[in-house]
């Protein structure tokens, strides 16, 4: 019988969500500048924004495990922090 994982403590989720936060900050001033260097239809531009799909949506499911596992701490500003980009 597999053993069940627990996931990320709160503190594991905070600094993860922190780390996110800042990837995120970073692709978008990739996106501008990929932006400003190639057309819109080119695939570099279809690729970048691909990825921060990918990233909003792993901040996205990974909030819902930190609400489903620590629902007395958990608020949603751990993974959408305010700030630069969001």
């Amino acid at each position: 019988m597999a053993k069940r994982r627990k996931g990320l403590t709160f503190e594991e989720h905070d600094a993860l969500a922190a780390e996110l936060f800042a990837m995120r900050n970073h692709l978008i001033d990739v996106i501008v500048q990929l932006g400003g260097a190639y057309p819109k239809a080119n695939p570099v531009n279809r690729y970048v924004d691909r990825a921060e799909h990918n990233l909003d949506m792993l901040r996205c499911v990974l909030e819902d495990h930190l609400f489903h596992e620590h629902p007395e701490r958990a608020e949603t500003h751990v993974y959408y922090r305010a700030g630069r980009h969001g």
